[in-house]
């Protein structure tokens, strides 16, 4: 790629466009594999300490995941990840790397600091109860890039640093045989996931929420890049909306000697 190429479609985007959503669709092949020694970096916390890559797995590998606040598909994901953490987390560490905005729009744009990126990063942690560790690595992500440069991937990576597994999206199914498999010593039957649309469905019901707080922009970029999931998100929010009962409404009360709409008479 040329330097001219990279000024047309830098690291930290302002807008997103089609070409980013088709770039997410699939790995690039000149990123790190399955079997690829990961060159040691330094990431940080949030609170502002530095630790490197390879220490973070300790003696255990490294569940990397990937994600920011403008992506629905990462806040979809949180919940789940975090109860496989909570399961795995004696045989497997995790880590969560704070990366470019995937939607940016004017209340979150991307981080021109790395005192902000970490502050987007610590916001995430405390609103999603994420108890494992949150990091940042650059303004201009290298680790991120190294990995691919995806809104929400997961890699596994080994204590001597080399790649085990990879995912496009975190909410990859084939990600819990792989990890159940290195959590007992074996070796995946899988060390690539490439799914995409059941990850997003998956996270159709944040898509509203999150790029709404991302402010304005971020919603009409993903309409003119992405309409279906920019529909789709529309409409699981106006659903969740006819669902949610109306202030003042009241149950209707069951006629006398019924059931109270098609329960056991004793009303279980």
């Amino acid at each position: 790629m040329t330097s001219a190429q990279r000024d047309a479609h830098p690291y930290r985007f302002d807008r997103f466009r089609t070409s980013l959503l088709l770039k997410d669709m699939r790995f690039s092949k000149d990123s790190a594999r399955p079997g690829d020694v990961l060159i040691d970096q330094r990431v940080t916390h949030v609170d502002g300490t530095e630790v490197s890559l390879h220490e973070l797995a300790g003696q255990h590998p490294l569940v990397l995941v990937t994600g920011s606040l403008s992506c629905p598909i990462s806040a979809g994901s949180l919940p789940r990840l975090q109860k496989l953490e909570e399961g795995f987390r004696d045989r497997l560490a995790f880590a969560f790397l704070y990366v470019r905005e995937a939607h940016p729009g004017e209340s979150i744009p991307q981080a021109h600091t790395l005192e902000e990126k970490r502050e987007y990063a610590r916001m995430l942690q405390e609103s999603n109860g994420v108890t494992w560790p949150v990091l940042v690595d650059d303004l201009d992500g290298p680790l991120h890039r190294a990995l691919d440069a995806k809104p929400n991937s997961v890699h596994v990576i080994g204590t001597d640093g080399r790649v085990l597994f990879r995912a496009l999206f975190a909410d990859d199914p084939a990600k819990l045989d792989a990890l159940d498999a290195l959590a007992h010593d074996r070796s995946p039957k899988r060390t690539t996931g490439t799914a995409f649309v059941g990850p997003a469905l998956k996270s159709i019901g944040r898509v509203h929420d999150v790029l709404t707080s991302a402010g304005k922009g971020a919603y009409t970029d993903v309409a003119r890049a992405a309409p279906p999931m920019a529909l789709l998100g529309l409409a699981s929010h106006a659903l969740r909306g006819n669902l949610r009962p109306r202030p003042g409404s009241r149950r209707p009360r069951p006629e006398p000697g019924g059931t109270g709409g098609g329960g056991r008479p004793d009303g279980s």
